[in-house]
């Protein structure tokens, strides 16, 4: 009986099966993920505010949109900006960084107030969307601080002995030392946030024996009056595969990002203990932090005239953050991709194949 295969025919068949799995598994690995989200900070009249994303991926694209008076803008679409309304309470301008990754206003004006921003992210195998930032501008306001903290994390559902820590790293721009208030919103928007009571420390020790998604907020202000408001952070608990086992936890990479002026982790943003080793991380007084009570009067101010009615937290039709596009596109670009990939390699290998039949035909006459 005649193989249906030569020797290195076969070889080479297994060769390109071996790349094409190596190619499908790059491609999920380099589609984009945030890690940091924009923050929401109160900038002061006149200054430079700056909103920022991290994201995970190669030949990343950023694009920046601001939604103004209900209508959605791309900021770093060259051919239509300088059309765009908002540009004029820009002050002196806006850009972006070198690579993408921030958005500034050269001189922050209060016709800004109440807007959002928001980035995409992108390349060859998909986009990510960043959750939108409020902008707030308010006259004589000091500088905001800078805040790091997690984005969404997913976590397996524990006993009531484990929790699950979110550490809010800020840095006062004067060198201060910030106080720290910790937030909820069930519907997962920073227009319904609530103070969690003796939350008022940065590190929020959450329960995850109870499964379901979960929305918090840290609020951080500046011995000068500078105040911002973390992005929201979604935590899912789901169920434990492994009944029995210890809770583990799998998040994005921002659980190691570092701070901004340093290049090596500082700390990690997330961790899962025991709530008796929890309790160990809270200072045993509070006297330099906000309470829970004072801060209820400390949520973002409402939207200025100009901007959208998502924005304005007295009425709860209007109050929802405009939601940014799904990432379902970007899944079906992956899948697009893959099968691409396939039958180019497949087609190769018939190629290939041809050629060394007929090889092994000639060479029979």
């Amino acid at each position: 009986m005649k193989k249906l295969m030569s020797k290195p025919a076969a070889l080479l068949l297994a060769a390109m099966l071996v790349l094409t799995s190596m190619s499908l598994s790059a491609s999920a690995s380099d589609y984009p993920t945030i890690t940091l989200q924009p923050q929401n900070l109160i900038y002061p009249e006149g200054a430079v505010a700056i909103y920022s994303v991290e994201a995970t991926g190669s030949d990343l694209v950023y694009r920046w949109f601001i939604n103004y008076g209900g209508t959605i803008y791309e900021a770093t679409d060259a051919s239509t900006v300088m059309t765009q309304p908002w540009t004029a309470y820009a002050g002196a301008g806006w850009g972006t960084s070198p690579d993408g990754s921030s958005f500034f206003f050269e001189g922050i004006l209060p016709g800004l107030d109440g807007a959002e921003i928001y980035c995409e992210v992108s390349n060859s195998t998909g986009f990510a969307t960043s959750r939108p930032a409020i902008i707030q501008v308010t006259s004589g306001a000091a500088l905001p601080p800078q805040i790091r903290v997690p984005s969404d994390i997913v976590v397996f559902q524990g006993n009531d002995d484990k929790v699950l820590k979110i550490y809010c790293e800020a840095t006062d721009p004067n060198g201060g030392e910030c106080t720290y208030q910790w937030y909820s919103t069930s519907d997962g928007t920073l227009p319904h946030i609530m103070a969690m009571m003796d939350e008022n420390y940065p590190i929020l020790v959450a329960p995850t024996h109870e499964l379901g998604d979960y929305f918090y907020v840290c609020m951080v202000e500046t011995p000068s009056g500078g105040r911002g408001y973390s992005s929201v952070i979604k935590v899912a608990v789901v169920p434990d595969a492994s009944a029995g086992s210890e809770s583990e936890m799998s998040g994005d990479e921002s659980t190691e990002s570092s701070t901004e002026s340093s290049s090596e982790p500082s700390s990690m943003l997330i961790s899962t203990e025991s709530g008796e080793e929890s309790s160990k991380d809270k200072p045993e007084s509070s006297e330099t932090n906000s309470s829970a009570e004072s801060s209820k009067d400390s949520k973002p101010e409402g939207s200025s005239q100009h901007s959208s009615e998502s924005s304005n937290p007295e009425s709860s039709e209007n109050s929802k953050v405009i939601e940014p596009p799904t990432n379902q596109q970007g899944n079906q670009n992956i899948l697009i991709i893959a099968l691409l990939t396939v039958v180019i390699f497949l087609l190769i290998g018939l190629i290939i194949l041809l050629i060394i039949l007929m090889q092994q035909r000639k060479r029979r006459y």
